[in-house]
């Protein structure tokens, strides 16, 4: 570390759950891109809300034309990527309905797509949401939050915790998130 590097700011940016439902590891996500962290390093929800939100405030960068998936990049150069469902473009847009649009500046909470939830768990192969930090290789630390235990402490890991069993277990008994309030990635830039 130089002596300049001692002056650096670091920002650290919470990411709210931007759908409701259980938060699972980005390695369960059954599409390898995701599963392998080719696309970026996060988390996944299964979900069972009708709404996908603004993680945190942003700018959204793209929103793909079928509305099934978009980018946020915020103030301090994080980019998020939030995806529903696995082979959902095949859908060509039908479930999903656009709320916000490109190039404008949401703020955290705020609806960017609404889903046909009960359609989608019919017609995809996966409705599985992986939320991902982009460019997670220029970010200095991801920490990943699954949820409240029992005792409704947040259960949060450091993204480089080996996921033993014992972890895993603990990860299945955490209490759904909800989208627009729950904790999901905290990340330091």
């Amino acid at each position: 570390m130089g002596f300049l590097d001692f002056f650096k700011k670091t920002a650290t940016l919470d990411l709210i759950a931007p759908i409701s439902g259980k938060v699972m590891s980005i390695d369960k996500v059954p599409d390898e891109a995701f599963a392998e962290k080719i696309v970026g390093d996060g988390i996944a929800i299964l979900p069972t809300s009708n709404e996908l939100l603004a993680p945190c405030d942003g700018k959204i960068g793209k929103i793909f034309k079928t509305n099934h998936a978009f980018s946020l990049e915020t103030k301090e150069g994080v980019e998020i990527f939030v995806h529903f469902g696995i082979n959902t473009l095949n859908l060509n847009g039908k479930g999903f309905t656009r709320v916000a649009e490109e190039g404008i500046n949401v703020k955290q909470g705020e609806v960017i797509i609404r889903l046909d939830l009960e359609y989608l768990k019919e017609h995809s192969e996966s409705v599985i949401t992986p939320v991902v930090i982009a460019n997670s290789d220029e970010v200095s630390s991801i920490e990943y939050s699954f949820g409240r235990l029992e005792n409704d402490s947040e259960y949060i890991l450091s993204s480089s915790t080996v996921l033993t069993e014992e972890i895993r277990h603990k990860i299945s008994q955490t209490k759904p998130v909800i989208a627009g309030k729950d904790l999901v990635l905290r990340v330091k830039k």
